[in-house]
């Protein structure tokens, strides 16, 4: 079992509390099709991670599919239940633990889907490497288990990053030709507009006016090489009704106005 203490988020009391985290269990499991979840009853959190195939399972009233790359931290005091036999192989590795603070260690339940994550799957490895040597003691599992969870809130964090990046570059492809800029975005997202610019930053390395030009730029160039439309019609295309202030825009933007980039480029 591993301690942390943690402030009290109460302003005049300044006493800190102690947090407990203890590792419970873990393996790597592999069916063949045709597995169906087996009806138990949680008493501890657990995580799940799919390598192969998909799992079906019903948690409470929600039907949950975990697809392969996927994870998800199970709450405690639930009642899990397969409803759908799986088709293929399917592989899923397994970590049981306790805690009397699941928010002090970043415990939070909910699905993610990622991309293979090298990390988590070596971290879970060593995990069921560690488990069947008795010698060693408790606290070295229990470590493994804080390197476990930090770096599934990473992936998360990224995976949901990822997501509402996605979403933006999908809005701006789709609304290029209008008026676009970060408070316009923000409102069709339905997201702050400084927590915005901050995943722009993240993920593209540049800020969500720069990401536009990025794109307007992008689009302007892909059509000026592979069509016959004017250099009036790409102007509109790209949100710029004006096509003088188009190639001003374009020249300011690449050193060459649009003809002289269309033909150095044909």
């Amino acid at each position: 079992m591993l301690m942390h203490k943690m402030k009290n988020p109460h302003r005049y009391n300044k006493t800190e509390e102690i947090c407990t985290i203890s590792f419970d269990d873990c393996g790597y499991i592999e069916v063949p099709g045709g597995f169906l979840y087996k009806k138990r009853f949680l008493d501890k959190y657990e995580i799940l991670y799919v390598t192969k195939g998909c799992l079906y399972f019903r948690l409470g009233n929600r039907e949950i599919v975990l697809l392969k790359n996927s994870f998800i931290i199970l709450p405690p005091y639930r009642t899990i239940e397969g409803f759908r036999q799986s088709s293929h192989v399917t592989g899923f590795y397994y970590v049981s633990f306790t805690t009397d603070n699941p928010t002090c260690f970043g415990v939070h339940s909910g699905t993610v889907e990622t991309d293979h994550s090298p990390e988590v799957v070596d971290t879970l490895e060593e995990l069921v490497r560690q488990k069947s040597d008795f010698l060693l003691p408790d606290f070295i599992n229990d470590a493994l288990l804080l390197t476990l969870l930090g770096e599934i809130n990473r992936v998360a964090a990224y995976s949901g990053r990822a997501e509402i990046a996605s979403r933006l570059r999908q809005y701006i492809e789709q609304n290029i030709a209008g008026s676009l800029s970060a408070d316009t975005i923000s409102d069709a997202l339905q997201y702050n507009r400084d927590y915005l610019c901050r995943i722009v930053k993240k993920q593209f390395g540049v800020s969500l006016r720069d990401y536009i030009i990025r794109c307007r730029l992008d689009l302007a160039k892909r059509l000026l090489i592979t069509s016959n439309y004017s250099v009036h019609e790409i102007a509109s295309m790209v949100g710029y009704p004006d096509a003088n202030l188009f190639t001003k825009f374009f020249s300011y933007h690449t050193g060459q106005s649009p003809q002289s980039y269309r033909y150095s480029n044909v």
